[in-house]
């Protein structure tokens, strides 16, 4: 296990989101018929994941120096304003660690979950203490089938070769809204560009999640490490979505994204400007999103539209749903007798 920080304070405002759903749990075995393992092992671990709550202690450290516009260098930046604290059951805890590992084309959005991972991490094996298993925990969010934006994070050691090891996967809510029908909807009723105009609506849901817009509206308009970390989030997707939209060009440093610069006065990040509904919908839709924006940028949905016309033909789109795990983090727990 790695070693990572304490931290005590609360950040409510700006914490993602731990959403308090039910836990569906389907347990199997990866050994023979007749395992040495106990035949309800997985089953009573995956259970005690479910229920058993934590508080974790953690700090954002990481993201200093991730991006050069947002270094959280400023003097009067103590440790203190790094450091947060999290409640909740170990499962709630694990897929909300993995949502922060997010990436997109393989690109890390974040590094605000770095340290929370290792106290998430540590949670789980205080948990399972004393209950006489071993376990590796796997938490993947995969939206959809080939997915370019996937987050996923492990948790203990792989099982050695010859362990008789059972499985358990919880399905946790991601805290992405569930717009699966949606999106097929989208499709369905489109006369042109319909997988375009379907990834529109599961980028939109996405980007919320990132940066819910009532709550990055308050940031927006306060200062100080609050308005930083606002827009370390805002700006780190601006990065990423800069390197793979067609209109960058081959210029290193090309912004296609100009309305989101939180130096230029009365723009959508500045101050005085703040709209973070409208930020969203450019992240999300790009310029055509966006009353008054002008310029060529493609948005989120770009993306998410690539990977649906090469993963689901004109006739598949109606099995959107059924094939979809955008609203869950699947977790799987191998389980063997220590």
């Amino acid at each position: 296990m790695k070693v990572r920080g304490v931290s005590t304070v609360v950040d409510a405002t700006l914490a993602l989101l731990l959403v308090s759903a039910s836990v569906f749990v389907v347990a199997s075995f990866l050994a023979d018929d007749r395992p040495e393992t106990n035949p309800g092992a997985s089953d009573h671990v995956a259970e005690t994941v479910s229920v058993s709550t934590a508080n974790v202690s953690y700090s954002l450290e990481p993201i200093v120096g991730h991006l050069d516009d947002v270094d959280f260098r400023d003097e009067t930046y103590d440790e203190g304003v790094f450091r947060r604290q999290r409640h909740g059951s170990v499962a709630e805890l694990i897929a909300s660690s993995a949502m922060l590992n997010v990436t997109i084309e393989g690109r890390q959005l974040t590094k605000e979950g770095e340290i929370y991972s290792d106290a998430v991490e540590g949670a789980l094996m205080e948990t399972l203490t004393g209950m006489g298993y071993s376990a590796y925990v796997t938490a993947r969010w995969r939206p959809y089938e080939g997915a370019s934006i996937t987050a996923i994070e492990t948790y203990g050691s792989p099982p050695p070769g010859d362990a008789d090891v059972q499985l358990a996967t919880l399905r946790v809510p991601s805290g992405v809204e569930p717009v699966a029908v949606a999106v097929e909807g989208e499709y369905m009723e489109s006369y042109a560009n319909g997988h375009e105009q379907a990834a529109r609506v599961l980028a939109e849901a996405i980007v919320e999640r990132y940066v819910p817009a009532s709550e990055m509206q308050v940031a927006l308009e306060d200062q100080w490490f609050r308005r930083d970390l606002a827009l370390y989030r805002y700006l780190r997707l601006k990065a990423i979505l800069n390197e793979f939209d067609d209109s960058a060009g081959l210029i290193d440093g090309d912004d296609v994204y100009y309305y989101l610069d939180p130096d230029d006065e009365g723009t959508v990040l500045s101050r005085n400007g703040a709209n973070a509904t409208r930020a969203n919908a450019y992240l999300a839709r790009g310029s055509d999103g966006v009353a008054d924006f002008s310029g060529g940028a493609d948005g989120l949905k770009r993306i998410i539209g690539s990977d649906l016309e090469d993963h689901y033909a004109d006739d598949e789109m109606a099995s959107f749903v059924a094939a979809s795990s955008i609203e869950d983090v699947v977790i799987t727990i191998r389980v063997w007798e220590q």
